[in-house]
C-alpha cells in the first residue's frame, strides 16, 4: 500500500513537471494510433501522431531533462531517442528523420569510425536540454507513413498512457460499437450494429454460461481512417458494474495477454476489435455497455438479452483468408456456406467416417470447427470433396485441451511435427485445423485459429530429408513471406520455434537483392531494392563506396525498401558508386551503379 502511494505521488509530480497538453510539436496534432492498440501479438505502447504526411516537423523537449541515448536502425522504431525527464519519466521519441544538430553530428562520426550505417549510442556526457529545446525532426524511418510514436515509460517494464499523464491527444469521435458475439460452450451467436442500437442483444438459449465479446473501434476525427483502441470497456446493470477493463498502463513481459482480451478476426470491414468480456458476466436481461476512448469520449448501448434479433445484415466473416477454411473470434471457423459446390466429410483418426454430410447435419453456415466435437469427440480430419470433380482436400484437426498441450504430427507432405505448451483460455473451446494450400504460387501450411499465441513457444520440426529449404511465415497483414531468423538443426530435422501460429512454407531462395533504377528526391539518392523473399537483415546488411570514399554511409527505407543516401555525400553526376547488398539468408552482390541528374 506504501509502495502504491508512493507511485500515485510521483504520477502526480509528473503532471506538475510537464505541461497539460504538452504538444510534442507545440501546434495541434491528431492521433492516428493510440495506446493499448491491437498490433497482432502485442499492445501498441505509446501513441502515433500525424505529421500530415510530411517528415520534418521539430519535436520539442517536454521538460527539462537529458537524452540518454539514440539508436539508428532500418526496422522496428527507426532512428528513436530516449530521453529522461526531471520527472524521472523516460520518453520515447520514435521514427525520426534527424537528431538535433549536436546529436546528428555525433550519429554521423559514429558511423562513418564505424562503418556501420546502424549505430546505438549510449551519450557518456548526457546531452542536457531545457523544456521547448529541439530533441529531432519527425521522419518516417522504421515503418510506415510519416509520423511520430511517443511511448512514456516509469520503469523498464512499465509503459503508461501518455493521453493521462499530460500530453495532448486530440480526438473528437467517440468510439464506435460495432457488433457483438455471444456464446455458450461451441455456440456462437451475433448482433449486428443496427440490432445493438435498437436495444437486442442475442444470445444462445442454453442453460450454460454465457460468454460475451463487443466489436468497437475508435477515430480520431473525420475522415474515418486509422482505426484505434479504446480506454475502457464496461458492463453495467444500473450502477452495478458487471466489467470493467482500463487499459492506463502496460507490462512488455505480459503482452502476450493480448489474447485474453482482444479476439483475432479478419472481416472484410477489418475496423476495431472484438474485445472479450473476462470475469463476472451478466445473468440480468438489461444491461449497459459503456466505452471510453483515450480523450474521454464515451459511447453505450442499453440493450436486453434476446433469444434472436430480426436484421437483415450478412456478417462479413473474413478477407484474405480461404472462404472455406478461416479464423473468426479466435476460432477456427468452417464455411458450410459452401456446401453447394462440395461435400464435407467427417473421419477419425483411423479414417472411418464418422458424418457422410456435415451439411445435412448442421444447418448454420459459418461454423466454429470445435462445434462438431461435441457431437462426435473422436474427429481428426474433414474430407472436402468438391463437386466439380477437382481433387479432394484434408483438413487436420487437433483439439487442444487443458493447458493447450498437444503433440501434432503429419506424414505428408512435410513430415511434420510440433509440440505445444502454452495459454490456458477457460473461455473458448480450441481446436487446430491445417490443411494444404497454395498462395502465390507458393505450397504451404495453412494453420487455424490464426492469432493463438503461446506463453511457451510452439516447437515445429521437418525432416531434413524431405524440407531442404528455409521455413518461411506468412505475415497476415503484409500478405508477404518473413524466414524465421532461427532454425535449428536437431538430428535429421529442420526446427522453429514461435510464440503465434502462423502459416509456414518452405521456400527456396538464393537470389541475392538488387537495385531498381536510382533517382533523387529531396537532396537524397534513392535506389530501390528489389528482394525476393527472405528480406533484409538490417541497415548494415548494405556497404556503399566510391573510389573517392571507401565508406558512404547509407539508410535502409524498410517502407518503401529503398536504400537513401545523402546527395551531399555522393560523387558528381555521371561517376558511380558501388553497393553491396545482402540478404538475411546471406545471397549477397555488389552493384556499380551510375549517379544520375
Amino acid at each position: 500500500m506504501h509502495r502504491l502511494f508512493l507511485l500515485l505521488l510521483s504520477f502526480i509530480s509528473m503532471g506538475t513537471v510537464f505541461a497539460a497538453d504538452y504538444s510534442p510539436f507545440n501546434r495541434d496534432a491528431y492521433l492516428t494510433s493510440s495506446f493499448a492498440e491491437n498490433r497482432g501479438s502485442r499492445y501498441h505502447a505509446g501513441i502515433d501522431y500525424s505529421t500530415e504526411m510530411e517528415e520534418g516537423w521539430p519535436i520539442l523537449a517536454p521538460e527539462d531533462g537529458e537524452i540518454q541515448d539514440i539508436k539508428v536502425s532500418p526496422f522496428g522504431y527507426g532512428k528513436v531517442l530516449y530521453f529522461k525527464g526531471k520527472s524521472g519519466m523516460l520518453w520515447v521519441f520514435a521514427h525520426l528523420s534527424e537528431f538535433n544538430e549536436s546529436i546528428q553530428q555525433l550519429v554521423d562520426r559514429r558511423q562513418s569510425s564505424e562503418r556501420r550505417n546502424d549505430v546505438s549510442i549510449i551519450l557518456p556526457d548526457l546531452d542536457r536540454v531545457k523544456k521547448g529545446d529541439t530533441l529531432a525532426f519527425s521522419g518516417s524511418t522504421g515503418i510506415g507513413a510519416p509520423h511520430l510514436h511517443i511511448e512514456t515509460r516509469i520503469t523498464k517494464d512499465k509503459i503508461i498512457s501518455p493521453c493521462q499523464y499530460g500530453v495532448q491527444c486530440l480526438d473528437t469521435i467517440a468510439p464506435f460499437i460495432l457488433g457483438a458475439a455471444a456464446w455458450r460452450n461451441t455456440q456462437v451467436v451475433l448482433t449486428d450494429e443496427q440490432s445493438l442500437q435498437n436495444g437486442c442483444l442475442a444470445v444462445p438459449n442454453e442453460d450454460t454460461p454465457l460468454r460475451l465479446a463487443f466489436k468497437i473501434v475508435d477515430y480520431s476525427r473525420y475522415p474515418l481512417e486509422n482505426p484505434m483502441s479504446i480506454r475502457r470497456i464496461e458492463l453495467k446493470v444500473e450502477k452495478r458494474s458487471l466489467y470493467k477493463r482500463v487499459k492506463d498502463t502496460l507490462s512488455f513481459n505480459s503482452m502476450l495477454k493480448i489474447r485474453d482480451e482482444l479476439l483475432w478476426a479478419e472481416e472484410v470491414d477489418t475496423a476495431g476489435d472484438w474485445h472479450l468480456m473476462l470475469g463476472a458476466l451478466p445473468t440480468e436481461r438489461t444491461i449497459r455497455l459503456e466505452v471510453e476512448d483515450y480523450s474521454g469520449n464515451v459511447s453505450f448501448r442499453d440493450f436486453t438479452l434476446q433469444p434472436s434479433c430480426s436484421t437483415e445484415t450478412k456478417v462479413k466473416y473474413f478477407k484474405q483468408q480461404d472462404s472455406i477454411l478461416f479464423t473468426f473470434l479466435s476460432r477456427a471457423y468452417l464455411n458450410l456456406g459452401e456446401c453447394s459446390k462440395a461435400q464435407f466429410e467427417l473421419k477419425d483418426s483411423q479414417n472411418k467416417t464418422l458424418a457422410y454430410d456435415l451439411c445435412t447435419l448442421y444447418p448454420q453456415t459459418e461454423t466454429p470447427v470445435a462445434h462438431f466435437f461435441e457431437k462426435f469427440p473422436t474427429g481428426s480430419k474433414i474430407l472436402v470433396k468438391p463437386n466439380t470433380g477437382r481433387n479432394n482436400r484434408e483438413i487436420l484437426l487437433y483439439p487442444l485441451d487443458g493447458e493447450l498441450q498437444s503433440k501434432i504430427e503429419i506424414q505428408k507432405p512435410y513430415f511434420l511435427t510440433s509440440k505445444i505448451k502454452g495459454l490456458k483460455n477457460k473461455y473458448i473451446k480450441q481446436v487446430i485445423a491445417i490443411q494444404e494450400t497454395v498462395k502465390d504460387s507458393i505450397t504451404s501450411i495453412e494453420f487455424h485459429p490464426k492469432g493463438l499465441q503461446f506463453f511457451k513457444n510452439w516447437h515445429l520440426c521437418f525432416d531434413s530429408t524431405y524440407i531442404k529449404n528455409p521455413i518461411f511465415w506468412l505475415g497476415e497483414t503484409s500478405r508477404e513471406w518473413f524466414v524465421f531468423s532461427k532454425q535449428i538443426k536437431e538430428k535429421n530435422n529442420r526446427c522453429i520455434e514461435t510464440n503465434e501460429l502462423r502459416d509456414i512454407a518452405s521456400i527456396p531462395d538464393s537470389i541475392a537483392p538488387a537495385p531498381g533504377v536510382p533517382y533523387f528526391k529531396n537532396e537524397r539518392l534513392r535506389i530501390p531494392v528489389i528482394e525476393q523473399y527472405a528480406g533484409i537483415r538490417n541497415g548494415n546488411s548494405f556497404k556503399v563506396y566510391s573510389l573517392e570514399e571507401p565508406w558512404i554511409t547509407a539508410e535502409y527505407d524498410s517502407d518503401p525498401k529503398e536504400l537513401v543516401i545523402k546527395k551531399e555525400l555522393l560523387p558528381p553526376t555521371g561517376d558511380s558508386i558501388s553497393v553491396f547488398m545482402q540478404d538475411v539468408l546471406g545471397n549477397a552482390k555488389t552493384y556499380s551503379i551510375i549517379i544520375p541528374e
